[in-house]
């Protein structure tokens, strides 16, 4: 037996070992020439697929990395939820937001409406008072009182004889007392006079001109043809100004994503205020109406208008009530002006009422001062210089019997027609975070709205604890700038005022002739809310130009059941 030192020391016999030899030559030779034949790829193969395929059973056995594959999932995880909340985050504070802005859009431009109707309540009064200073200064201009007083006077002057004669000692003082303050009183009412009559010549031209011109109609009407447009530019910029972002790069972005944010406030006609219908005394956003006929056929104007607006007569031209209006406008009128031109005379000629009372002068004055205002109301001016009225309902009653709790329901539906507005905020909607993920929840762009209602406030109670009054001396004013006039007046006699609940003492009733005029949020109950959250908002100008491109919501389409579960308000 062979030892085969090839093996490493193994005996193999001979035999086996010769034939082995052989068939292991043979096969190498023919892998050989395999190997050198593929280029020694194959070789390489073989020996990566059978790692390979080790690896993969050794798989289910192998843990390691699984840790790995876990923190993947839930970091995906992790970053999905968190863009969720994200998202969820901007859209409700976009929402929050965008109610604040219908908020403070509809309550802003609403006070502009009640303004506008505390401007005309104002100029009514204006008008009043125009007319009662001009019949007071024509009475001082032509000082018909003054021209009575001296046969008055000298009617005291006969009787001081009478009184000097008198048995009883207090009346026989009073005849040289009489005799006294005769020719005193005669200079006090010459010098009042002239005084008047010089002030007269300055002030009366100033206001016969703003009466011959019909200023102050002209005034009102051109104040309920702007004041609805002002209230419309007030709700855009202040839902403008609340969809800024603090940082201006950032709102700059935000600008060319989604536009400017956008507030329109809308009658419940489904109209915006100031757009349509301004010309229609019916439907006009103010309550207010232009009772002044103008000229009819076969009238004649005593004080032609040199340079007229062109309104005058328009609204009454198309009122089912304009007899009522008119006689309605006449008897208000001549009502504040007597009441003006008799503070004017308690104010001005005071004195003669305490100091002065002999000469009968403010008596007279009243007398002719108020003849001169019937002439200025009846001759001159009878269908002119008229105030504005508040909106009849649609029956013709006055708003101001609605207040009768038995008027409830027609009460409400006034309001509802003519008082109360809807503010809408739009914008078109964010775009989400990870776009390619999420996506907005709704259809069509967000809109928020909310409900205003003008309105007169009741005055509030207090209570009064009672106690003497010290009336103060009354102040007759001064003879001019820098020239005082100290004259010692009786005061009055202190009264006691009993304890008690007392009310604020504006007036309430539901005219133009309250100056406070307000408004207040109320609930979104209005039943054309759904049609104006449908209807697209007009083209407006500042910072939005031109119409919204935005997609409105179709609220039309719900009932109002189901409107009103997701209102809200």
């Amino acid at each position: 037996m062979r030892q085969n030192l090839d093996r490493g020391g193994d005996a193999w016999p001979v035999g086996r070992a010769e034939s082995s030899r052989a068939g292991a030559c043979t096969s190498a030779e023919s892998a050989g020439v395999r190997i050198l034949r593929d280029g020694g790829r194959g070789w390489v193969q073989s020996r990566w697929v059978q790692s390979r395929w080790a690896r993969l059973r050794e798989l289910r056995s192998n843990e390691e990395g699984a840790l790995s594959v876990l923190s993947l999932i839930l970091v995906l995880g992790l970053t999905i939820l968190f863009g969720s909340l994200i998202n969820i985050g901007r859209v409700i504070d976009d929402k929050q937001k965008l109610q604040n802005a219908a908020d403070a859009s509809a309550y802003s431009s609403a006070g502009v409406l009640a303004r506008g109707m505390n401007g005309l309540a104002f100029s009514n009064h204006l008008l009043c008072d125009t007319f009662a200073m001009t019949a007071f200064l024509r009475e001082a201009r032509d000082r018909n009182a003054e021209s009575l007083v001296p046969p008055i006077l000298a009617a005291w002057n006969e009787i001081v004889p009478i009184l000097s004669r008198s048995e009883f000692p207090k009346i026989r003082e009073l005849g040289p007392a009489v005799a006294t303050k005769v020719p005193l009183e005669q200079e006090a009412v010459t010098a009042y006079g002239e005084m008047s009559a010089a002030v007269a010549q300055e002030l009366l031209p100033v206001f016969e001109y703003i009466l011959r011109e019909r200023l102050i109609p002209e005034f009102e009407r051109a104040l309920v043809q702007s004041i609805p447009m002002l209230a419309q530019v007030t709700a855009n910029d202040l839902a403008y100004r609340h969809g800024l972002h603090p940082s201006a790069s950032a709102n700059s972005r935000e600008e060319r994503e989604r536009g400017p944010q956008l507030g329109v406030l809308w009658r419940t006609s489904v109209i915006p205020v100031g757009y349509n219908g301004e010309d229609d005394p019916l439907l006009r956003s103010l309550p207010a109406i232009d009772p002044s006929p103008g000229l009819g056929p076969g009238q004649t104007e005593p004080v032609p208008d040199p340079t007229p607006d062109g309104m005058e007569g328009r609204d009454a031209a198309s009122l089912p009530w304009a007899a009522t209006y008119l006689a309605e406008a006449q008897r208000d009128r001549e009502r504040y002006a007597r009441e003006y031109v008799r503070n004017w005379i308690d104010d001005r000629l005071r004195f003669f009422a305490v100091e002065g009372k002999m000469s009968q002068y403010i008596n007279l004055y009243h007398v002719f001062a108020c003849g001169q205002l019937q002439r200025l109301l009846n001759e001159e001016y009878p269908l002119t210089n008229l105030p504005h009225m508040i909106r009849r309902t649609e029956t013709g009653q006055d708003p101001d019997d609605l207040r009768n709790p038995r008027n409830a329901l027609a009460a409400r539906d006034h309001l509802e027609r003519h008082h109360t507005f809807v503010g809408v905020a739009y914008r078109m909607r964010m775009r989400p975070t990870m776009r390619g993920i999420f996506q907005h929840p709704l259809g069509h762009d967000p809109v928020c709205f909310a409900q205003v209602e003008l309105f007169l406030p009741q005055g509030r109670l207090y209570f009064n604890p009672g106690g003497m009054s010290n009336p103060s001396a009354p102040d007759i004013g001064g003879g001019g700038v820098g020239l005082p006039i100290e004259v010692p007046l009786d005061p009055g006699e202190p009264q006691m005022v009993p304890p008690g609940w007392g009310g604020e003492g504006w007036p309430v009733n539901w005219s133009l002739w309250s100056q406070n005029w307000t408004v207040r949020l109320v609930p979104a109950t209005s039943e054309s809310a759904q049609a104006i959250l449908e209807s697209s908002p007009p083209p407006t100008g500042g910072a939005m130009q031109g119409q919204y491109r935005g997609i409105m919501p179709p609220m039309t389409r719900l009932s109002r059941g189901s409107f009103q579960t997701l209102n809200g308000h």
